[in-house]
């Protein structure tokens, strides 16, 4: 583990979430392959694994600013001896600090990138803590907070970040943030204050329990991810989100949900966010660390992370907790401190009456909570904190955030409302103060109990006067019983306009940033800050600013108008005297100079203008006379000879040629420039320069520069910096070619692996197929033989359906359209899918429109493949019922038909929302009605993109429980010749004998394939010859010619293709046996090969034994009289 310290703090705040699709089923359909290539019983022969204890994610990098130089506590800030002793302890026993994180649950508490770089809240307190214990951390990534906590309890964590009111996770430290539960809705909701809405929530954020009492009879909505929550509410707008604040606030702010926005806070008690611990040790280490931290290393983490994008829009008072609420009903009064003169914040306006910047903060607050607040007007010498101990006064309503030790052991401040400058208020006369170092020694007069010089007191040796008003303490300094006072930089501008202008003066400000200011409230009275906290927060930032800008405008007393009023009348006086000479002045030089005035004015706009023009232009330009001599450049020549235009004006072109680049000739240049002047024509190349010791790509140009009459003045010329366009041209290119390898190199893999699977699954289909046809197999094996004879076409099924979404997404699927039958398209399918329909009681019903054409032009074996997607979906789907296919087809116009296929049945439907992920690739309904019914989610996608392919479009409609209704829409062109009639349309035929007396020769390298070949021949009455390679074929073939070669189309030695060319070559008559070709690959270029090379046929493996036995009736008919069955051309 290491604490690395960002270069740039604000990076923090700009961390995005991303999300990357982990491609795991890569892996899962790697290793199915790998077991069923292998065979099923060596799977069954391997031993049961012990189960494995989870595992988190590799370990984390901490990137958090604050290491130990920030300033954070070490081990020994804020901590006394038994502290030293129990730390000294515990690190003696821990040489590391295992922190357990869920990363990006809630965010910005921890936050994880694509690197393992471990950020946020939670990430910096740790930081802190870290530097405090002084040993390294170990940070594990774990999936969830349930197996966070077991491991904590085991003992394989010591910590567990961003812990938040959950009784299984230990013990808890103290809180280090707020966890402010709020209600978020859309803007666009006109019913968001309606009661019983659906309520939204971070699973594992906040308890069911606690959710269904703050809102008895409100349906509740899990999520699984905040900004998934989030994101839904932004585009449905009909529910309630209950989550925390501060992650709220941080993805809308990240994300740009400017449409959501705070209704309230959520009424039910909310604690805060810790850490959990196991070791009640190491539970009061982080404790103690986390009160020594400094308030404004707690501000400086707070205003990283949380953002104020999200604002609060309460139409009513501020939903509480019952606790809250228990509070104000045994509290009817609440008394804050009143300060008479205290500008902005508290002062006497007219009749009395309290007005400023912190009695409107009150009031807003009294609407919105129920609280009432009464002034505590102190007696003169009364002890401040003696009040506030004894509860006689419960608020004091102007203290920093940062306030000394001796105020936070009786106050807490709230979140702040104020944000301004403190001076420091000495003597005019007086300079030896000039900053708060010289305070030293010093007498600062102020009222008891002022934050500001508190803080001060505390850095500084200086002696403190009470007064009872900031009036008085101006008085004391301005008389001399005083040396300073601190006040808000606004009242001390007034005091000094109004009362003290000349006596005193502003000597010092009291730092170099705004402090902020917030109300200080009884550490007796917790409930109440959580309630003016909540008060605050709820205030949008454009009315809270409103507010101050509102108090801090200068408004000026009766008395001071009063006080000047004489100075102002002499000033009047005295300005209407010198306007009245001016006047005259101005009068008598008008006539004079009013043309020559217009003209300049002409020329310097003219000028301007001209100059404006050219500084415009980012490209250098320049301007010679006839003489070749510099009249003028722009800003950006300017930049590229390292010096003015001034400096550059009458200058020779050499000097200009020697100071750009040593690349330019001189000599060529000229050239280039009196052609120009001599021809008026405009000239430009491509040239390359030394600029800078940086080599450019630039395209100078030079164009003649006209006078009015049309002769030729000068050149105009410059260049057009093109080196980060050709760079990326060619980083483009390279771009190119490596995604254009990659694509290669994954349809490479594809057709290696289907060739490496389907060479295998031949001999395994194969063999199941022959022994399921034995009468000697019991129904028991025949089951289970049948059962593995289905897995492994499923697999094949599979294969081909990755295998055809390869080739879409490479843009290299093609149809092949010609001449079919829907008609006999649909009656086949009823064929193949009637036996598994009526295996569950079901119908299947097929109903043909009469106007359907009787043959289109389309890719036939395409529309079934859609078709029998749909079918089987549906039989797989459907308990009872039945399932009926309807092809209906308008009108035939112009040769082409509007044709509707709708497939419906009567099956458990799919959820409305489930619906639009159907047709994505690898996406299923989840559901407990689905969970073993299979299926890898690639059929619809491939179903969805043949049809787009020829032109059509897929509807859905289903409900769930009535059913589902699939429409395919296609725009077909009739055919005028007959539909071929596919292999498969009269069945799979009964497997007959053939005559005795034929002999085959089986070509194949791969063992098994060449007995599965051998058996199914001798299945057929056949008898066999076989060769391992082409060379051994070709000597069996002299040895004992065959009626029939059946090769593989790749082995080692001589491939079928060799074998079929050698064979054609010659003269005699076993140049004319037929040749079959058996091939595992897909490619169609395979075939194409293998029939150019003199093959009469192809087969793909797996192959039947039916299809076996139609392809050879095919070639042996003629010279054996074999029946002609099914046969048809090669």
């Amino acid at each position: 583990m290491c604490i690395c310290t960002s270069p740039n703090p604000a990076d923090r705040s700009a961390t995005r979430i991303r999300r990357v699709p982990a491609r795991w089923w890569h892996r899962q359909l790697f290793v199915l392959l790998l077991s069923l290539c292998h065979g099923l019983p060596a799977l069954a022969a391997l031993p049961a694994e012990p189960p494995r204890a989870p595992q988190p994610s590799p370990q984390l990098r901490l990137a958090s600013s604050y290491a130990p130089s920030t300033g954070a506590p070490t081990g020994q800030a804020g901590a006394g001896r038994g502290d030293d002793a129990e730390l000294a302890e515990w690190r003696r026993k821990h040489k590391l600090l295992r922190v357990a994180v869920v990363g990006n649950y809630l965010p910005p508490f921890d936050l994880v990138d694509l690197k393992g770089d471990y950020r946020g809240i939670s990430a910096d307190y740790l930081a802190v803590l870290v530097a405090r214990l002084g040993i390294p951390a170990q940070i594990l990534r774990y999936p969830s907070h349930e197996l966070a906590r077991s491991q904590l309890a085991n003992g394989a964590v010591d910590l567990i970040t961003t812990s938040l009111d959950d009784p299984g996770a230990g013990l808890r430290t103290a809180p280090y943030h707020d966890h402010r539960l709020i209600e978020v809705v859309s803007r666009r909701d006109k019913a968001r204050n309606q009661a019983n809405r659906t309520i939204g929530y971070l699973a594992g954020e906040v308890s069911p329990a606690a959710l269904h009492r703050a809102y008895p009879g409100a349906p509740l909505q899990p999520f699984e991810n905040l900004l998934g929550a989030l994101d839904q509410l932004s585009r449905d707008a009909d529910f309630v989100v209950v989550t925390n604040a501060t992650a709220a606030g941080y993805l809308v702010e990240q994300y740009r949900y400017d449409e959501l926005t705070a209704r309230n806070f959520a009424p039910m008690a909310q604690a805060g966010v810790t850490f959990a611990v196991a070791d009640p040790s190491l539970g009061r280490i982080v404790d103690r660390t986390l009160a020594a931290m400094p308030a404004s290393l707690k501000r400086e983490i707070e205003t990283a992370w949380i953002a104020s994008s999200l604002e609060f829009d309460i139409t009513d008072k501020l939903n509480l907790s019952g606790a809250e609420r228990a509070w104000i009903a045994g509290h009817p009064e609440v008394r804050y401190l009143v300060s008479r003169d205290f500008v902005p914040f508290q002062f006497a306006e007219a009749r009395g009456r309290l007005g400023g910047l912190t009695e409107q903060l009150l009031q807003l607050i009294a609407q919105r909570t129920g609280l009432r607040f009464v002034p505590y007007w102190p007696a003169s010498g009364t002890d401040i904190a003696t009040a506030i101990e004894n509860g006689t006064l419960d608020i004091v309503p102007i203290l920093p955030v940062n306030q000394p030790q001796s105020s936070s052991a009786r106050l807490s401040v709230s979140a702040p409302y104020f944000s301004g400058n403190w001076v420091v208020v000495t003597r005019a006369g007086d300079d030896s103060i000039k900053s708060l170092p010289d305070l030293a020694n010093k007498i600062i007069a102020g009222p008891p109990f002022n934050g500001i010089q508190d803080l001060v007191h505390t850095r500084y040796a200086v002696s403190q006067r009470e007064t009872d008003s900031y009036e008085e303490a101006f008085r004391m300094v301005a008389t001399g019983r005083a040396d300073a006072t601190i006040a808000n930089a606004f009242m001390a501008g007034q005091m000094l306009r109004q009362t003290y202008a000349g006596r005193l003066k502003v000597a010092a400000a009291t730092g170099g940033v705004p402090l902020e200011v917030g109300l200080g409230v009884s550490n007796r009275h917790p409930e109440l800050l959580g309630i003016i906290n909540k008060a605050i927060l709820s205030i949008p930032p454009h009315d809270l600013g409103a507010m101050r800008a509102h108090w801090t405008e200068v408004r000026p007393s009766p008395r001071a108008w009063r006080q000047f009023l004489p100075w102002l009348m002499g000033a009047a006086a005295a300005l209407l005297l010198v306007s009245l000479l001016f006047l005259a002045w101005v009068t008598s030089l008008r006539r004079q100079v009013t043309q020559r005035t217009a003209a300049e004015h002409a020329l310097q706009d003219q000028v301007a203008f001209q100059t404006a023009v050219l500084d415009g232009i980012p490209q250098p330009i320049y301007l010679r006379d006839s003489q070749l001599r510099m009249i003028t450049c722009n800003t950006a020549y300017e930049a590229v000879l390292g010096t003015t235009r001034r400096a550059l004006a009458g200058t020779e072109l050499a000097f200009a040629t020697a100071a750009i680049s040593p690349d330019i000739r001189h000599d060529e240049l000229m050239d280039v420039y009196r052609d120009v002047l001599r021809t008026g024509l405009p000239f430009s190349a491509d040239r390359r320069l030394t600029i800078g010791n940086e080599q450019r790509s630039v395209i100078s140009w030079v164009v003649p520069l006209r006078r009015a009459n049309g002769g030729t003045a000068g050149i105009v010329g410059g260049w057009i910096d093109v080196t980060e366009r050709q760079q990326m041209l060619a980083e483009l290119a390279a771009a190119k070619n490596r995604a254009e390898a990659a694509n290669r190199a994954k349809s490479t893999f594809l057709a290696s692996i289907s060739h490496e699977i389907r060479t295998p699954m031949n001999a395994i289909l194969g063999m199941l197929e022959l022994v399921l046809a034995r009468q000697q197999a019991s129904h028991a094996d025949r089951e289970q033989l049948g059962a593995a004879h289905g897995a492994a076409t499923s697999l094949l099924s599979l294969l081909d359906d990755i295998l055809d979404l390869s080739k879409m997404e490479a843009g290299k699927f093609t149809l092949q359209p010609r001449a079919g039958s829907l008609r006999q398209a649909l009656h086949e399918l009823a064929r193949m899918f009637g036996p598994v329909a009526s295996q569950k009681g079901l119908s299947l019903s097929i109903s043909v429109g009469d106007t359907v054409a009787q043959a289109h032009k389309v890719d036939i074996l395409r529309i079934k493949q859609v078709i029998s997607n749909f079918v089987s979906n549906s039989i797989r789907f459907t308990e009872q019922g039945g399932v009926d296919i309807r092809l209906d087809g308008s009108t035939v116009r112009d040769a082409w038909q509007a044709l509707h296929i709708v497939i419906q049945d009567t099956g458990i439907g799919i959820p409305p929302g489930a619906i639009g992920k159907l047709f994505r690739p690898f996406s299923q309904v989840e559901s407990p009605e689905r969970a073993n019914t299979g299926g890898t989610g690639l059929g619809l996608s491939i179903a969805q993109n043949l049809v787009r392919g020829m032109g059509g479009e897929i509807s859905l409609e289903s409900e769930p429980g009535l059913g589902t209704k699939v429409v395919v829409r296609l725009n077909l062109e009739v055919s005028a010749s007959p539909p071929q009639e596919s292999a498969s349309i009269a069945g799979t035929p009964d497997i007959s004998v053939f005559p005795a007396g034929i002999r085959v020769l089986i070509v194949d390298d791969h063992a098994p394939n060449r007995l599965l070949l051998e058996r199914q021949l001798e299945r057929l009455g056949i008898a066999v010859d076989t060769a391992e390679n082409g060379a051994r074929a070709l000597e069996a073939l002299l040895r004992h010619p065959p009626d029939l070669i059946i090769c593989d189309c790749m082995m080692p030695v001589m491939d079928g293709f060799s074998l079929a060319r050698a064979i054609r070559a010659r003269k005699d008559s076993p140049g004319k046996i037929p040749i079959i070709g058996c091939t595992a690959s897909a490619q169609s270029e395979d075939h194409q090969q293998a029939l150019a090379a003199g093959m009469s046929e192809v087969l793909v493996k797996p192959m039947g034994l039916a299809a076996l036995e139609r392809a050879l009736r095919r070639h042996l008919h003629a010279s054996h009289g074999a029946a002609q069955g099914d046969a048809t051309p090669a």
